[in-house]
């Protein structure tokens, strides 16, 4: 099973991470605060971006607006997860 924590910026106060386990995509979509990103209209895809040093592997959204492309951090992966596009920065 792979562990994720909910990615809540530093500037905000209040909630608590939220975390969960899956062991599939099909699992991780499920997710209540993967399932937010996925069904915004300019989703485009989940990827992930591995550190080699040991730390977590990020979760990404990425989202479309005509050519403008943003990349946000859902959240914390203790493992990469297999089949999951790897993050690169837009060009």
């Amino acid at each position: 099973m792979i562990k994720i924590v909910q990615h809540i910026p530093e500037y905000c106060s209040g909630p608590e991470p939220q975390t969960a386990v899956f062991s599939t995509i099909d699992e991780l979509i499920e997710i209540p605060f993967v399932k937010k990103w996925i069904t915004y209209p300019t989703f485009k895809r989940l990827s992930q971006s591995i550190y080699e040093d040991g730390d977590d592997t990020l979760l990404m959204a990425e989202i479309c607006l005509g050519d403008v492309h943003e990349s946000w951090c859902i959240g914390y992966m203790d493992e990469a997860v297999p089949l999951l596009p790897e993050w690169s920065p837009f060009v």
